[in-house]
């Protein structure tokens, strides 16, 4: 399922520690490394000779090259690629190229997101991506024991294709697996208990329609999403939150709000978003 994973650095520390995340990663998996830093010249060097210009590339190789001789990634295959272009468009390139599973990328300990790349940023790669994304924060440990898993689902295509991705995983990896479903309920009376006993029976159906695990288990909640999601997987202590990316457009960009993205900019644990389309 997991077999190819590209590993999207900027040789920053935080990108450096969570390359012992990828190693552990894909020794789970077994699965190969490509460690991919997105090359945009500055403008000036298209000034240059072309023998500079080269001269250029081949200095980011080598540090990409020597990023990847850290003690954490020995015994994985890995390999280094530079990506020429904008950071987007040159990963979602690669990971057609490759057949890439995965991509991995680091995201700092702070409120909002940072630049990873020149010109681009996590919520763009997200966005863009032809795969899922998977979106470490800076952490003391990290874990690939994914015990648990926590799956929201609001019965939409993009949350489906996530419940479905999250049930392969987890019968793939034997990992557990919860599935979170934040429901509008009325404040009291018969039709209070109706609606919830609607939004078990859809659940129950959205689980049958992929085969869960016997021991899969689901909660119902009230709340704002976001914040649903974000407190039952600090209160679950999970090693992993899957999610579709429905919602998320260039609209985010300008401050039009997503549960999706409100979940990335808040996340303390690894993230995992789909994109709206079936994978593989």
């Amino acid at each position: 399922m997991i077999d190819q994973i590209i590993f999207a650095t900027d040789f920053s520390a935080t990108s450096r520690k969570t390359l012992e995340y990828a190693a552990a990663l894909a020794r789970r998996t077994n699965a190969r490394i490509i460690a991919a830093h997105a090359l945009k010249p500055p403008s000036s060097i298209f000034s240059k000779p072309e023998r500079e210009l080269k001269q250029w590339e081949n200095e980011h190789q080598k540090r990409l090259e020597s990023f990847l001789k850290a003690p954490g990634i020995q015994g994985v295959q890995c390999e280094a690629r530079l990506a020429s272009g904008a950071p987007q468009r040159a990963l979602g390139k690669l990971v057609r190229e490759e057949k890439a599973d995965l991509i991995l990328v680091a995201k700092r300990s702070r409120s909002t997101l940072e630049k990873f790349f020149v010109g681009s940023n996590t919520e763009r790669i997200v966005v863009d991506s032809p795969c899922p994304v998977l979106v470490a924060p800076e952490m003391e440990t990290y874990t690939t024991t994914w015990n648990p898993v926590l799956c929201p689902i609001d019965f939409s295509r993009s949350s489906n294709y996530a419940l479905e991705w999250a049930i392969r995983l987890c019968k793939e990896y034997d990992a557990s697996l919860n599935i979170l479903h934040v429901a509008k309920l009325p404040e009291a009376g018969r039709g209070r208990a109706a609606a919830l006993a609607q939004a078990e029976h859809k659940v129950a159906e959205s689980l049958s329609l992929f085969d869960a695990p016997a021991d899969t288990r689901s909660h119902i909640v009230e709340g704002r999403p976001s914040q649903q999601i974000l407190g039952h997987a600090e209160q679950m202590n999970c090693d992993l939150v899957v999610m579709g990316r429905r919602g998320m457009n260039q609209g985010d960009y300008v401050g039009m709000g997503s549960t999706a993205l409100a979940v990335l900019k808040g996340e303390t644990f690894p993230l995992v978003i789909l994109p709206g389309k079936r994978i593989g």
